[in-house]
């Protein structure tokens, strides 16, 4: 467990009441402990692309309906000022050691925006299947609105050969399984999916986050 979870649990069971500036300050002061520990885990999820507009299933390059979907104009600045603000953390190409990314173009070109910034080099880069994202099996290319499995969380992906939730969870724990021995190396940067994002800092952290469209959640480790 990392030292935000441990603040917010200690604050939580000491009935501690704090005002407005206070938590600015302790929300700082985290956010400052975490990118400033020597080992750390940037989990980040791709900036808007197409498919979000669209609301489409979109996961299996292989599928005969998939189509590339590549990152809107929107999506293309977010990718920028994502990769600006970790430079602004002190996140550079002299102390990240690997970047993670999905094969898709969406995550592709979100992890193109470290590089421009100076956030990582190529060499550094890495392009892992077990990123992608979660499998919608024979929806691939429909829209998400025709199901009303997208909004329960696929319990019943299996029917349609998709993934399920705690299918995209046993994905991620092989990877961290894989990358857990390197990660006290320096930084460690994960370009992936909502899904695999969450499942993944669910095992590192412990508590699951679904991150918006170019968000991402610092992990560190003493």
């Amino acid at each position: 467990m990392n030292y935000m979870y441990i603040c917010v649990i200690m604050i939580k069971n000491t009935g501690m009441e704090i005002d407005m500036k206070s938590m600015k300050l302790f929300l700082f002061t985290t956010i400052f402990f975490q990118l400033h520990a020597t080992s750390k885990l940037i989990v980040m999820r791709h900036a808007q692309a197409l498919n979000n507009v669209e609301s489409r299933y979109n996961s299996n390059p292989a599928h005969p309906k998939y189509r590339p979907a590549p990152l809107t104009k929107k999506g293309r600045k977010q990718a920028e000022k994502a990769a600006q603000k970790l430079q602004r953390y002190g996140i550079n190409k002299n102390n990240v050691a690997k970047v993670y990314v999905s094969p898709l173009p969406r995550t592709m070109q979100t992890a193109q925006a470290l590089i421009h910034n100076d956030v990582a080099s190529a060499d550094k880069f890495v392009v892992d299947n077990q990123l992608i994202e979660r499998s919608a099996g024979i929806r691939e290319g429909q829209r998400h609105n025709l199901y009303d499995e997208f909004i329960s969380h696929h319990k019943n992906a299996h029917t349609y050969g998709g993934e399920t939730d705690e299918d995209v969870h046993k994905r991620m724990q092989k990877f961290y399984n894989n990358i857990e021995p390197s990660l006290h190396d320096g930084t460690t940067i994960v370009v992936t999916h909502s899904g695999p994002a969450r499942e993944l800092l669910r095992i590192a952290s412990g508590k699951p986050v679904s991150l918006g469209n170019a968000d991402f959640r610092v992990v560190s480790f003493a």
